[in-house]
């Protein structure tokens, strides 16, 4: 099994698949200083589409994060995150679990 793995950070994203024993088969990073949300999404995006497969995602942001909810309340160096819900942003791409996405 696979998960693509994402780090969006004051500065970079940083995207990689894992497996369940967590080795990182691949990882690429882009700079993100002077990005919107909708830029680092669209990144996430590409990233995906270059690495099919996967059988989920799992994303780490700077800020306040609900986690249960996937709810990004006030999203730190990044304000364009304020009051996001990535969850639900993932489940409209769906890509909650990437294999299969149409």
């Amino acid at each position: 099994m696979k998960i693509a793995a994402f780090d969006i950070g004051g500065t970079s994203l940083k995207m990689g698949v894992i497996d369940e024993q967590g080795n990182i088969l691949t990882s690429e990073s882009a700079d993100i200083s002077h990005n919107s949300r909708d830029k680092i999404l669209d990144a996430i995006l590409a990233w995906l589409e270059k690495n099919p497969g996967c059988a989920g995602i799992a994303v780490s942001t700077p800020g306040y994060i609900d986690a249960e909810a996937g709810y990004i309340a006030m999203g730190g160096t990044i304000r364009d995150f304020d009051q996001f819900h990535l969850s639900q942003w993932l489940t409209e791409k769906n890509l909650t679990a990437c294999h299969g996405r149409k």
